[in-house]
Parts: structure tokens; C-alpha cells; sequence
């Protein structure tokens, strides 16, 4: 997740805007609460307590990955590991609903297994992990209208994709630097 940080960092930036004018920090997991409270932890160690304090994070545990109940629009969005279990319809389903609420020049960071074949199931799949080619992600994403950047990044497995609406101009680099520290 350090480079996520990283990457956010760089993105504000780009944006000329600084982290702590992200307006707040909030999470939908299709998931279990023991990962609610992981993505809390992983929060106050990535963040820090005092921009937890200014922030207030929202966490929401919804398996149909409703982000409109937060009512506000954000500037950056992360699936990490959610399409790695994901069946097509859910990957749908999880665009769909961030789409409504991305600011236009936000931006969707989603990770995915690349594989040379798709799942084809219906269910969610956890623990194991499924695999999409790239192609087919971004012929999802395209369905929505939103355009889909690969961005190499120090991920053993996961393949990160950035997610744009095609008018933002966005400069999304081509490579996340990997941070040792």
C-alpha cells in the first residue's frame, strides 16, 4: 500500500492539490468485518492519527459496493485486491457505482490478477484468487464510457489499472517507484 500512498501523493501534486485537501477518507468492502477493521489499521499506519483526526474515515461493509451512500463525489478511489475476487458482474456492479461518484477529474485505482484466461464464474471467490486478461478489463471499463491506464507498479502479482473519465486531463504516469522505507 505504500506505493498507493505514493502514487496518491504524486497525483495530488498533478492536480496542484495537497493530501489533506482530500476532503475525507472512506471505504466500501464487499467483504467481512475483520477486513473493515484491517482497512482501519492500514489507514491509521498509512495515514498517521492526525489525519485521521482531520479526515474522520467511513468505513461501509456493502456487498454491492454502493459508494453514493457517502453523498459527496471523490478526487481518488481504490479497489486493492477487490476484482482479484471478483466475478464480471460484480466488476460491473463496482464501476457502476464508483463512476457515479468520481469527481471528473477523479481517478479509480483498481487492482486485478492478469492471467492468459477469464473467470468465468458468477461467484465471489475467496480466498482464491481469479485472473482477467488485461483486455477484458478494459473492455469492461470501456463499457462505462472510462478510459483505462496499466501502470507498472512493485506488485508481486496484482496488476494496478488506473481508471479515468476520457475528457480529464490526467497526466497518469507509466510506473509507481517502489519505496523501501
Amino acid at each position: 500500500m505504500e506505493e498507493v500512498g505514493a502514487l496518491i501523493k504524486r497525483l495530488c501534486k498533478e492536480k496542484g492539490m495537497s493530501q489533506r485537501q482530500l476532503a475525507t477518507l472512506s471505504g466500501v468492502d464487499r467483504g467481512y468485518i475483520n477486513q473493515l477493521v484491517a482497512g482501519k489499521e492500514g489507514i491509521k499506519k498509512e495515514c498517521g492519527k492526525g489525519l485521521i483526526k482531520i479526515k474522520k474515515p467511513i468505513f461501509s461493509n456493502d456487498r454491492n459496493f454502493t459508494c453514493t451512500q457517502f453523498g459527496q463525489e471523490f478526487d481518488f478511489i481504490l479497489a486493492h485486491s477487490i476484482f482479484t475476487h471478483a466475478p464480471q458482474s460484480q466488476i460491473r456492479r463496482c464501476i457502476s457505482e464508483v463512476k457515479k461518484c468520481m469527481k471528473p477529474t477523479g481517478i479509480f485505482m483498481a487492482t486485478f490478477l492478469k492471467g492468459d484466461n477469464d473467470y468465468l464464474g458468477s461467484e465471489w471467490s475467496y480466498p482464491e484468487c481469479i485472473e482477467y486478461t488485461l483486455e477484458t478489463m478494459e473492455r469492461i471499463i470501456e463499457e462505462f464510457d472510462l478510459r483505462c491506464s496499466p501502470v507498472k507498479w512493485h506488485h508481486r502479482n496484482q496488476t494496478l489499472i488506473l481508471i479515468t473519465f476520457p475528457k480529464a486531463k490526467i497526466k497518469i504516469p507509466k510506473a509507481i517507484p517502489w519505496h523501501t522505507s
